[in-house]
């Protein structure tokens, strides 16, 4: 990203969380520049496509504007509706859509909130049209970022210490990832690809979201430098 766009970046970051219009500015941003990238190798327009996971919905909202015919889920209800062409109250791991449904189908920072990650990715390789594209994108947990609002002690620090530490410095009620209040799952480049092969998904190829060096394709390197993956697979 250009130096506007990135001090941009990080101002809706900081905002996202101070009123669900922030929040939505904060997806569509994002959504607009995963798109740029969609749109060097694939089109969206006139495709049937699911968003996974959809959020408030800001995902959903470029991509429609880019032409997709956009069938959105998620377990939570959305507050502000209008957003969503076609939306399904549903869960991730059991979709309620029959085989070889979607040509496009579009997950961002979910898996690692699922206790069940390879469930998700079986269950998105079953709605897929053949060679229809699955683009799945995560922050791996080992970076600085892929502790969510355990950060940064996630990165060396055992999960009770981790927890512990956000505790005292954050306030965060959790007394360790994937409780009541967290839900969060270890998630990383590595444990992805095996979810991916076990499933039968080809991988096109991966990306660093927003960056110029794709640390993503660096051994060792990627786990920690990654701060953001995104995975583009084929059936």
């Amino acid at each position: 990203m250009k130096t506007r766009e990135t001090l941009k970046f990080f101002r809706l970051i900081k905002n996202r969380k101070n009123s669900e219009r922030d929040y939505i500015a904060f997806q569509e941003f994002q959504a607009g520049k995963v798109l740029e990238n969609i749109s060097k190798h694939y089109t969206l327009k006139g495709k049937t496509m699911l968003d996974l996971g959809c959020g408030r919905g800001g995902y959903t909202k470029i991509f429609k504007k880019a032409g997709a015919k956009v069938i959105s889920l998620d377990l939570e209800i959305p507050q502000v509706k209008k957003i969503f062409p076609a939306f399904v109250n549903g869960d991730a791991i059991k979709l309620p859509f029959k085989d070889n449904s979607f040509d496009f189908i579009f997950s961002s920072s979910l898996i690692e909130h699922l206790p069940k990650p390879y469930l998700l990715v079986k269950e998105a390789r079953r709605v897929l049209k053949k060679n229809g594209i699955f683009f799945l994108s995560f922050p791996p947990f080992y970076t600085p970022v892929g502790g969510h609002q355990f950060k940064p002690f996630n990165m060396f620090l055992p999960e009770k210490a981790a927890a512990f530490a956000a505790r005292k410095l954050y306030g965060i009620r959790s007394y360790k990832y994937n409780d009541s209040y967290g839900k969060l799952y270890i998630i990383t480049i590595r444990k992805a690809k095996k979810l991916i092969a076990d499933a039968g998904l080809k991988i096109i190829r991966t990306k660093t979201r927003f960056s110029w060096i794709n640390f993503s394709k660096i051994p060792l390197l990627n786990e920690v430098m990654t701060w953001h993956v995104e995975f583009y697979l084929k059936k």
